[in-house]
């Protein structure tokens, strides 16, 4: 076991890499520039939900009021070289309608640095580890549910940016993802990815015109009941493109190859099969922002890991994000996301996965004071399941207090 997962030596390990991460940056800074923008932020909150569909179930829907007690902090330290965050939120959660899941204490630990080491080259380096047992954790950004036991998320990355010329640079990331399940196979997810991207500006033909080739690898594994590896490689072009202040758009567009290796079985015997597949691959979107109005719609599609599913899953997403300020105190929210998440049985493991996922969400958030403010949302998800053909639909309601309080700014 490469990382063992168990909460307490995960938050001292997360917390750890993270201190000693931004302690090794601060040391490299010199003595006048340390504090020049420190803010440590603590928050309190109280959410209270009602979810008509907990599960996602097409048939035995189960409700249940859900009420959140959530407490933290946040610091973060600026300076003219270093980038510096770290982060601890704890959920305690109650469902009073639902004994399946059980009440939970969730938990976030993240911390991340980038440090400017010369005029030319950055560092960044990242840690997080995340506690959580909501079904519906992941749905915003994958359009999928996953299974109601308690999920340990550890997640590591390091990054270097490098300027060539003045006109060049080239960036390299890895990031490490392992996601352990308390379920009755204890089902593990861990993946690593890769990739270099070489960027040119543009901008002696277009302002705030840039190019780029990227250029990307990925291992995904997981151990369930049986075992599944995809690797895939990524070849993508891409421009970008900021209009003034307001417009930013950008496109990458490009194609993937994966070579899949799983275990089915046939009869009582265990055989591994081996497969591989060409695929389309991008991102792309458009946003806006001014003083009131902002907003973003995105487009991506690719190979990605599933969390808590076996093998990957080629992934289309299309969402809306739109915020607007009506007055000072007063701020709306709609947000929309459309996903198909699908694989062909022998594509990337033994198993089928055909699933379209919709979601709506709108709210409204009023500022009382500068720290004190209330909120409230509404939200619609179905997902339709084409291996069974079912469907599946959920409304949920919320309502919240949060308290925010600067104990050090500088």
């Amino acid at each position: 076991m490469l990382f063992p997962c168990r909460s307490a030596a995960v938050v001292a390990r997360v917390l750890s890499a993270a201190a000693a991460l931004i302690g090794a940056v601060l040391t490299l800074l010199p003595v006048p520039s340390i504090a020049d923008d420190f803010r440590l932020v603590g928050a309190a909150a109280l959410q209270q939900e009602y979810i008509d569909n907990l599960f996602m179930t097409p048939e035995d829907r189960k409700d249940s009021f859900i009420t959140t007690i959530s407490g933290g902090f946040e610091a973060t330290e600026r300076t003219e070289r270093l980038d510096a965050d770290l982060t601890l939120k704890l959920d305690q959660i109650f469902y009073t309608d639902e004994s399946r899941i059980g009440d939970s204490l969730n938990q976030l630990y993240r911390g991340g640095a980038r440090y400017r080491v010369t005029e030319l080259l950055t560092l960044g380096g990242s840690a997080k580890y995340e506690q959580n047992n909501r079904p519906d954790q992941d749905i915003d950004r994958t359009g999928q549910i996953v299974e109601p036991v308690t999920r340990h998320r550890q997640e590591y990355g390091v990054s270097g940016n490098y300027s060539l010329t003045e006109t060049l640079s080239t960036a390299l990331s890895y990031t490490f993802l392992q996601d352990d399940f308390d379920d009755r196979t204890d089902t593990r997810n861990r993946s690593h990815d890769l990739s270099l991207v070489l960027e040119r500006n543009l901008g002696a033909y277009l302002p705030e015109l840039n190019a780029s080739l990227i250029f990307g690898y990925g291992n995904y594994q997981t151990r369930a009941l049986t075992d599944t590896e995809v690797e895939q490689y990524v070849a993508m072009a891409g421009v970008s493109w900021s209009h003034t202040e307001l417009w930013k758009l950008f496109a990458n567009l490009g194609a993937n190859y994966s070579v899949s290796e799983f275990d089915t079985f046939e009869g009582t015997s265990l055989v591994s099969t081996s497969e591989h597949s060409w695929g389309f691959t991008g991102k792309a979107g458009i946003s806006y922002r001014d003083l009131y109005t902002s907003g973003t719609l995105a487009f991506s599609q690719g190979v990605v890991p599933a969390s808590g599913r076996t093998g990957a899953t080629r992934r289309t997403g299309l969402t809306l994000d739109l915020s607007h300020r009506f007055t000072e105190e007063l701020t709306g929210f709609l947000s929309s996301g459309f996903f198909l998440n699908r694989a062909d049985r022998g594509e990337f493991s033994a198993f089928e996965t055909d699933e379209t996922t919709y979601n709506l969400g709108l709210g409204v958030r009023y500022n009382v004071t500068r720290d004190f403010s209330l909120e409230a949302r509404y939200g619609y998800i179905r997902i339709d399941y084409g291996v069974s053909g079912d469907t599946a639909e959920r409304n949920g309601v919320m309502a919240s207090l949060v308290y925010r309080y600067p104990f050090l700014e500088k």
